[in-house]
């Protein structure tokens, strides 16, 4: 499962050469996020898979609809403020700020946990890291900051969703328009 921008054969079954015994088994059952989260991070890789890959499509799991909020700049931090605060009282306990602007700051009521501490740390936690730094992570809810939008590349539509699906229950793509 591979994001960077380098050579990529054009399936799996490439290596089946180099390897002695080979199975491939695709997923295409997804139990982990919601239906809504998978639904709108496949929006963003269908159109680039072209067949190479197959995505997941199947999830029984239905959760909220994701939220598209237009903030401004000078008003994110109190608008995942008052989300956080609102999802703890739901029992939501791990947060995660997905942007690409290596300077944002954000300071709240739950310590902002480094992400290679993030696993030892128990209780209410808050990240903040790019797709690639919290790729393999999963956070009850997902911010994911578009007011620095990702490339149009197909690799920024690949870091696109990873950030999207970093989220196991909500999903919140803050955007300036």
């Amino acid at each position: 499962q591979a994001i960077q921008p380098y050579y990529q054969p054009d399936s799996w079954e490439a290596y089946c050469p180099s390897l002695n015994q080979f199975n491939l088994y695709s997923l295409t059952h997804t139990y982990r996020s919601t239906k809504q989260i998978v639904d709108e991070a496949n929006k963003i890789i269908l159109p680039i898979s072209k067949g190479k890959f197959e995505v997941s499509m199947f999830n029984p799991r239905l959760g909220s609809d994701v939220r598209k909020e237009v903030v401004q700049f000078e008003l994110l931090e109190s608008r995942i403020a008052y989300w956080i605060e609102q999802y703890m009282k739901n029992g939501y306990h791990s947060f995660a700020f997905v942007t690409l602007d290596p300077i944002v700051d954000i300071e709240l009521n739950i310590p902002v946990i480094p992400i290679e501490k993030y696993s030892s740390v128990s209780g209410a936690k808050f990240v903040v890291g790019d797709p690639l730094e919290l790729k393999g992570l999963e956070f009850d809810v997902v911010f994911v900051d578009e007011l620095s939008p990702f490339p149009a590349s197909d690799y920024g539509k690949k870091l696109k969703y990873v950030a999207y699906t970093r989220a196991l229950h909500q999903l919140h793509v803050l955007t300036s328009h």
